[in-house]
Formats: structure tokens, sequence, C-alpha cells
């Protein structure tokens, strides 16, 4: 199971870490009198995101006598369980900032991925509320909705970016089927239009360790800003053992680094 390039950008490095910066742009501007001077403004300039290269490794030993007797193909069996663990591996670290969206990770404004009060980087320091709490039901749904349209951006200013994906718990399948699949709003005894149907790609995420998981994305968004930095995917290399022996080591070796730093285009419905 690899499924991070579904939550994540993914992308290369070639750096010992990479550092992001907020920034704000510029204010809209002001009326002038006719021949009035134009007031020059400064960017706003919020923290800074470090993604510093962590390694991960593993792998077997293989002595001389084994290779030359194992009559079960075990070897070349470990290499490509080794490759597939490394692969799995790096998924699974991943997960983790999913995994505890409303603790422990955090971003430019130094809180976590999903919260109630992040601020924006205006004079007022304007608030918006990323973060449901909520199990999933039409309602829920709505506020995630009405929350892409009533964004605000670093100067306070109200936009709007069109959310396209939904990720759930497995736990959750059926009850996501019935209520995107279905013509009408499920569950009810009316002729209510589903206006679901078709608005979100549903993504069953099988890393979610909590069975009541949810949350919606716009993840086509440049504003998007869940990262994946990748230095060195996962390989395999054999060498010599190289101690006066004929046995074989059977490596694998990646490195790379994780997280986010603006959290706008993530909606956290639930954990």
């Amino acid at each position: 199971i690899v499924e991070s390039d579904q939550m994540f950008k993914m992308l290369d490095s070639d750096d010992l870490f990479e550092r992001d910066m907020r920034t704000a742009g510029l204010p809209r501007g002001n009326a002038i009198a006719d021949g009035g001077r134009i007031n020059i403004t400064d960017p706003k300039f919020g923290g800074t995101k470090d993604y510093n290269q962590a390694e991960y490794a593993s792998g077997f030993r293989v002595s001389w006598l084994f290779k030359r007797t194992e009559k079960w193909n075990l070897v070349k069996e470990w290499t490509t369980d080794l490759s597939k663990n490394q692969k799995e591996l790096k998924d699974v670290e991943l997960a983790k900032l999913w995994n505890s969206p409303p603790s422990t990770y955090t971003g430019f404004d130094s809180q976590v991925l999903g919260y109630n009060s992040h601020t924006c980087l205006d004079d007022a320091a304007s608030p918006y509320d990323n973060y449901l709490g909520q199990g999933l039901s039409y309602a829920a749904l709505e506020s995630a909705r009405l929350y892409f349209e009533r964004m605000k951006d670093d100067q306070g200013y109200t936009f709007f970016i069109k959310p396209d994906t939904f990720y759930y718990s497995p736990e959750l399948m059926i009850t996501v089927d019935e209520m995107f699949q279905s013509d009408k709003k499920a569950w009810e005894n009316s002729n209510t239009k589903n206006v679901f149907g078709g608005m979100l790609k549903p993504f069953m995420y099988h890393r979610l360790t909590s069975t009541t998981a949810w949350g919606v994305l716009a993840k086509a968004s440049r504003l998007f800003d869940v990262k994946c930095y990748t230095l060195s995917d996962s390989d395999i290399r054999v060498d010599d053992d190289g101690y006066n022996t004929r046995d074989s080591i059977v490596t694998s070796h990646q490195a790379f680094s994780w997280g986010f730093g603006d959290p706008r285009a993530v909606y956290i419905g639930n954990v």
C-alpha cells in the first residue's frame, strides 16, 4: 500500500534541508485624491518552515554457505520484501501527520494542522477555523464546503478555492458510498437532490488509524501546502561483507522530509 501521493505534494530535493517562507503579499490599496501620492506598502512576512532530511534504512546478511546451498529462492524473496517494506515505511511515516492533525506537528503559525483558531498576517490577526471535530454527516460536509467558500488569505481578505478530494477511513466506506453515490439525499424520505455526488473525489486512506477520520482537501490548489521533499528514493544495493568473509550484505536506504506550512487548503472533519 503506497498512498502518500494522494495526500501530499510530492517534491524532489537535493539539499540537506528545504526552507519555506510565509508571505502575505500586498494589500488592495486605497482611494487617493486627484494628483495625490500613491501609498507605497511593504509585503508582510511571516515565519519560516524547515524540512530537514531524515534517513531510513534496513538490510540483511547472506552467508557464503547459504548462497551456495539454499534451494527456496529466499534471497530473492527477502530482497523483494526489503524493497516493499522500505516503500511502505515511507508511507507509514507520512501518515503520522494525518493521524495526528490536531496535535504534534506544526506549520508557519506554530499551530497544528487542524486548529480552531489559525491566524492570518493582517494587523487584526484574523482567525480561521479548519477543524470541525464531528462525525461524518451531511451537515458536517456542508460546513466543510462553506469553509472553502469563506476562506481568508494572509491579508485577511475573503476568497475561495475549490476543494477536490474527500479522504476517509475504511470503516466509513459504506456511509461514504451511500452519501456520494445516491441521486437523492441518503437516509431521508424526501426527493432532496444529493448535491455532493461528483463534487468531491472520495479517497479511502488505508493509513488512517481512527475509524471516524475524514476531511476535505483542495489538493489541486497552489495553496495546498502539505509537502514531502524526497532526497533519495529507496533502493536495493548488494555489497561484500568486507570483513574477510564472502558473505553479502543487502541494504536499502532512503531520505525524505515532510510536513506543512500553510494549513489553509486542508479541512479536518474528524480524527
